[in-house]
């Protein structure tokens, strides 16, 4: 069948439609979905934010600062759960898989991150703001000078205090130790008729504080302290902190930064353990936080459960100009799980760094091999080393599953992959067995280093030989070196390959559910999805280097 008859075919019905098929491919009705979860979340805590008009001293500044604060709520719930692997991968292979916007889980992370800041300066500026309008002197505010209960009293509190001889019987009493008889005798009756009414666990009131009771003469003492030992201190005091960890990792994320600098964006990225902290000492509401930082402790145990070795001694074998093969052995045998990674540390490059590198073999084995390519300063470095050297210390975590882990042997798959991004597949198709063999493979690598090809030419062709559902297609976009024999060079195609073609082809030979692998530059992810998405029963799992 021709290329235009499959296209014909492909459109003539409804599932196949175009705009279903792209509506379909790529999930935008989930999307959809979480977006108004999120959204009327955000609109019930606006509307709660403005109709939190609790005290006379309520102004546009406090109102703004509110609704800032009340949707960081919402934010710091969500942001950081996207780039937790361990959950993320737990959810990916369980049922609730498809309710899940899995491409989408990088740009999620980013645009939350995006609006964290935006909220936080809001949050954090008109606060001050609102502060400044307050009585008393403006630094003495932020830093509670005053006992918290005798500031709000003249400040905020002040429509409620019937008498100005209450204020001062109150700071009095504070500045004289907290007497207990004095406060049974004087302070007592006053809260109780002017303050105890909102502050109750019991209380009510529309515009109630119940979660700062003061019923009692400890949780009175609780909320009279000063300086240090403030509530508002503390609230007030790592707010202005926590804006400067967060500027700088939401300006070593941008991506100008990030692309040029990425062992500072690593390193400036470790002060979330910092602006957690922080968190907790300044949200006085932390059931927001109890799901993620359960999940946050969990990710971490997680991450320290596989193998871990400080130092081993890795053999370098230089493949080409730009591609290196690190085999590390291992201190004793262990099971690779098919498309698995691991965080590197070369303490000789940079003690602090670790970076993620696809494993090329999988099941029981002494050792874990990589083929890196120069990508950055770091894998440039490497490269230089190993023409010094044939052996380099080596620090290993893993191992982590990669996107090629969730692929199903039992679907079709057809997979472009462009230069290194061969080498997810490499686990994959060392896995494969005469025993076992998959429904069906189809891989179309494109590449321009010729000895890179040259040196797992052997290799894949090896496994096609064995496994007779496994489709090799290899295409160079620059001509057959001289050092290539010509019965290596007649088995690429020198050009680029029409993805359609073999997309369409796909299709037609397989009409259930397929899945689309692609590891490569950007516009190689793009066209792939961009057709795939115009045809039916199309999966698609991608990966990044």
């Amino acid at each position: 069948m021709s290329l235009n008859s499959i296209e014909i075919q492909k459109t003539s019905s409804f599932e196949s439609f175009s705009l279903y098929g792209w509506w379909r491919f790529n999930k935008r009705w989930l999307n959809l979905v979480w977006l108004f979860v999120i959204f009327s979340a955000v609109a019930y805590q606006t509307n709660l934010a403005i109709s939190y008009n609790s005290n006379d001293t309520t102004n546009l500044f406090l109102i703004a600062a509110r609704i800032g604060g009340f949707n960081l709520l919402i934010i710091c719930a969500l942001f950081w759960l996207p780039v937790m692997g361990h959950s993320v991968k737990f959810f990916q292979r369980s049922i609730l898989a498809y309710l899940l916007p899995s491409a989408s889980l990088k740009n999620i992370h980013k645009w939350l991150g995006h609006t964290f800041i935006a909220l936080s300066v809001i949050h954090g500026g008109f606060f001050l703001l609102y502060m400044n309008t307050l009585k008393g002197p403006f630094i003495s505010t932020v830093i509670a000078t005053e006992a918290d209960t005798v500031r709000a009293m003249k400040t905020s509190m002040n429509q409620f205090v019937s008498e100005q001889n209450s204020i001062l019987l109150m700071e009095t009493w504070v500045n004289q130790g907290y007497d207990e008889t004095e406060y049974k005798t004087v302070i007592e009756p006053f809260l109780r008729e002017d303050c105890t009414g909102c502050h109750s666990t019991e209380s009510t009131d529309a515009f109630a504080k119940p979660s700062l009771p003061l019923t009692t003469l400890k949780e009175v003492i609780a909320l009279s302290n000063t300086g240090l030992a403030s509530r508002k201190f503390r609230i007030n005091v790592t707010g202005l902190i926590l804006l400067i960890p967060l500027f700088a990792i939401w300006v070593t994320s941008l991506i100008g930064f990030r692309n040029k600098q990425f062992p500072w964006f690593q390193k400036i990225h470790r002060l979330g353990y910092l602006i957690a902290v922080l968190m907790l000492l300044h949200i006085p509401r932390i059931e927001y936080l109890f799901v993620p930082t359960f999940l946050l402790g969990l990710e971490w145990i997680l991450n320290r459960l596989p193998i871990h070795f400080w130092h081993s001694n890795a053999s370098l074998t230089k493949i080409s100009d730009d591609v290196v093969l690190m085999s590390i052995p291992l201190k004793r045998a262990s099971l690779i799980p098919v498309g698995s990674i691991a965080k590197l540390r070369v303490k000789g490059l940079d003690k602090s760094e670790w970076h993620v590198m696809s494993v090329i073999n999988s099941g029981n084995t002494v050792d874990a091999k990589f083929l890196i390519k120069s990508l950055g300063d770091w894998t440039s470095e490497l490269q230089l080393s190993s023409n010094l050297s044939s052996s380099i210390d080596v620090g290993i975590r893993g191992f982590y599953r990669s996107p090629v882990a969730g692929i199903s042997a039992g679907k079709p798959l057809l997979a472009f992959v462009g230069g290194i991004g061969i080498t997810p597949l490499l686990s994959l198709l060392d896995s494969i067995s005469v025993e076992r063999p998959p429904k069906a493979i189809t891989i179309i690598w494109v590449f321009s280093d010729w000895k890179l090809f040259e040196y797992l030419h052997p290799r894949l062709m090896d496994k096609q030989s064995e496994i007779k559902s496994l489709h090799l297609n290899f295409y160079a976009t620059t001509p057959a070196p001289d050092f290539i024999s010509e019965n290596l060079a007649t088995a690429v195609n020198i050009n680029r390959p029409e993805i359609a073609h073999y997309i369409f082809e796909q299709t037609e030979q397989h009409p259930e559910n397929k899945v689309a692998f692609v590891c490569g530059p950007k516009q190689l992810h793009s066209d792939v999805k961009n057709i795939a998405s115009n045809t039916s029963n199309w999966s698609f799992v991608e990966e990044y280097f």
